[in-house]
């Protein structure tokens, strides 16, 4: 409620005491509050403490602030972790991240699954990346 009506500095510090006894939702959450306000170090500490406790969604925001910022192996091997526990989006991001590299197969792989649980624009790169492939 805090977050919600604006008081961002209030929702931080009980997030932090949230986060700080190990409650994941709370870690997310506050990584989620951090970002927004522009604290990437520390919004990344708390994405990793949540992707570290089993959340998929952290697991991918920590991907997207890592490839953000260059750290292309680390981003790869969050999105993955994110992926194979049923995040989408992070099977999508793995994919345009693979595809980047040059890495189709694998690519093809991720668009596939990212596809397969329904993400509209996995399913459209996926099938350029085939045809590109076919040529």
């Amino acid at each position: 409620m805090l977050e919600e009506s604006g008081n961002f500095d209030e929702a931080v510090a009980w997030y932090r005491t949230a986060a700080d006894t190990g409650h994941t939702t709370a870690a997310y959450n506050l990584g989620l509050l951090l970002k927004q306000r522009g604290e990437l170090d520390e919004a990344q500490t708390w994405y990793r403490t949540a992707a570290e406790a089993g959340s998929a969604s952290a697991a991918n925001n920590l991907a997207v602030l890592l490839e953000q910022r260059g750290d292309l192996d680390d981003a790869a091997a969050w999105y993955r972790t994110a992926a194979k526990a049923g995040n989408s989006n992070a099977a999508y991001n793995l994919g345009v991240l693979l595809g980047r590299r040059g890495e189709l197969d694998e690519a093809v792989t991720w668009y596939r699954t990212a596809a397969d649980a329904g993400h509209a624009t996995a399913a459209y790169n996926l099938n350029i990346l085939l045809d590109v492939k076919r040529s």
